[in-house]
């Protein structure tokens, strides 16, 4: 039961993680890019000077190495999806000094001499958990650094309303009941004692960040339109839930919302 547990998990690791391919422009209009004082931080912290050579895994639609290249790294991004790969050629044409490479990081070759530094935009969690870390760590030079940003949607202490109230579309839609809304930030954990646990990072430095993004109703339900968890629902809840919460953002004053993330920049050195 056990190795039956963890193969489905396998499969749908690799399947849902495939599906952020199918609407790249709409990924790349909606999903916020990171602040640009995260990566001055990450730079800083991971040592990581114009023409220092970088590992993106996961690039996207290339919304962080964008600014990655121009602090003038020599960026290799490796794309699983063919799409999102093509997009971000298009958007870093003008960097001679950035190569996307259509590939699993699991797959990829990796050829050359290894990196000064690898970085992972809300992407390292869907790599194969048995390989990311002793891989990322084979790629890097000697005290070459791992940076692993993630993010997530909270609920400080002075959040509007909306998020406490739009609950009530989620409960009364058979099949989306969740456990309530986004977590506080206080609640929310870092990296720090799992790139440690490793066996292969330490000297772990964390930084966290907390920003607000502003959206209208259609750019909103876009944007969870390509969230893993909406993408799961069948199609006539989901038409429903998004009809209800299209409501309630146009009965608003301005008719935005503005969800809070916290985005957390977790850097080790290779052992």
């Amino acid at each position: 039961m056990k190795d039956r547990s963890a193969r489905d998990n396998t499969i749908d690791r690799l399947r849902l993680r495939a599906g952020f391919d199918a609407t790249p422009d709409v990924y790349d209009r909606v999903r916020p890019v990171c602040l640009s004082a995260l990566f001055d931080d990450l730079a800083l912290i991971a040592g990581l000077r114009p023409g220092a050579r970088l590992l993106e895994i996961g690039s996207g639609t290339g919304q962080a190495t964008l600014p990655l290249a121009r602090r003038g790294l020599e960026v290799v991004g490796v794309e699983l999806g063919p799409r999102l790969a093509a997009l971000a050629r298009r958007k870093l044409a003008a960097f001679p000094n950035v190569r996307i490479v259509n590939s699993s990081f699991e797959a990829w070759d990796g050829p050359g001499a290894p990196f000064d530094g690898i970085v992972a935009v809300h992407s390292f969690h869907w790599i194969d958990p048995e390989v990311r870390f002793a891989r990322s760590a084979r790629l890097l030079r000697d005290d070459g650094a791992l940076a692993i940003v993630t993010s997530t949607y909270v609920h400080p202490d002075n959040a509007d309303r909306f998020w406490t109230d739009v609950q009530a579309d989620y409960d009364d839609i058979p099949s989306t009941s969740r456990e309530g809304p986004p977590p506080h930030p206080d609640s929310v954990g870092d990296l720090r004692d799992e790139i440690e646990a490793s066996g292969y990072f330490g000297d772990v430095q964390v930084r966290r960040y907390l920003w607000e993004v502003s959206y209208g109703a259609d750019d909103y339900l876009a944007l969870l339109g390509t969230a893993t968890w909406y993408r799961q629902l069948d199609p006539e809840p989901r038409r429903r839930l998004f009809e209800r919460i299209r409501r309630r953002i146009e009965a608003r004053p301005d008719r935005t919302v503005r969800p809070t993330l916290l985005t957390t920049l977790n850097v080790g050195r290779r052992r």
